[in-house]
């Protein structure tokens, strides 16, 4: 841990670990749990979280000086800006919590004030730090990790949809092949088909499967309910497309011997 005590001005402070208690406001036990959680969410989403206490901001604005210390150790990926920090001030019971533009849209105003409010400021006039920070931690890195479920209700729904066009237009094409080359490769019917299916049927399964996760990962909020309905979507075009090429394999040796028949192509089942 760094020795804040020798440093006048807190903008020139050395950080080099996730939790820098230079007031001491935390407790060891505390501090060892928080810069778990934070490497923990570093480690699955590279989102980077860094805490830092200092006794005094010595006339400065908490504000610009969370920004300063924010850009100066560059807090976040460069490339995402999805760092967060939260900066507290001992001597005038402030804190500012810092966000990267990256993580704006995932901890959004109603959140920030909810945990603000509700978490931090109780428990920081109670001298709680500990636990409100750790608490604190354990919600953002909750809701960034659910961030990375947020798409898989697109990818659901448009593969889903991709899915049900390819499948379809695999089956036209099916046709069309074995009609015109139907005595050629006679017996071949539902392998010519299956390979033509193929790219329809792996996109049905992707997006049933991430529709599914998508829904399992879905947490209340204001767009809760737009991601279900695209995961839903999503699954039911997959499911539909491998229903269809499911049955249409079975059926397909009939079905061109049935064209065959009406065309008088020569050809036939035994």
């Amino acid at each position: 841990m760094n020795n804040y005590e020798n440093k006048s001005d807190p903008e020139n402070i050395d950080v080099e670990d996730n939790v820098s208690d230079f007031a001491g406001l935390i407790e060891d036990k505390y501090i060892t749990k928080i810069d778990k959680v934070i490497r923990n969410i570093e480690g699955r989403t590279t989102a980077e979280v860094a805490v830092i206490t200092i006794n005094s901001l010595k006339g400065k604005s908490i504000d610009e000086l969370a920004f300063h210390l924010f850009n100066k150790f560059g807090i976040g990926k460069k490339d995402e800006n999805n760092g967060i920090l939260l900066l507290i001030a001992k001597e005038e019971n402030q804190f500012r919590v810092e966000i990267g533009l990256g993580l704006e849209e995932i901890i959004d105003d109603d959140l920030r004030q909810n945990l603000i409010n509700n978490l931090i400021l109780p428990n920081f006039k109670k001298k709680k730090f500990g636990q409100a920070i750790l608490k604190f931690i354990k919600i953002v890195a909750d809701r960034i990790s659910q961030s990375k479920y947020s798409k898989l209700s697109i990818i659901s729904w448009v593969t889903g949809t991709i899915s049900l066009i390819l499948g379809i237009y695999s089956i036209i094409l099916s046709v069309i092949i074995l009609f015109y080359t139907f005595p050629g490769i006679y017996g071949a019917q539902s392998t010519v088909f299956l390979l033509l299916a193929s790219p329809a049927i792996a996109l049905a399964i992707v997006s049933i499967i991430y529709g599914i996760i998508s829904i399992v990962r879905i947490k209340q909020g204001k767009d809760s309910e737009i991601k279900f309905n695209r995961s839903i979507l999503g699954i039911t075009f997959g499911l539909i497309t491998i229903i269809i090429t499911a049955t249409v394999f079975f059926i397909f040796p009939q079905f061109i011997s049935f064209l065959a028949g009406i065309f008088n192509l020569p050809s036939g089942i035994y």
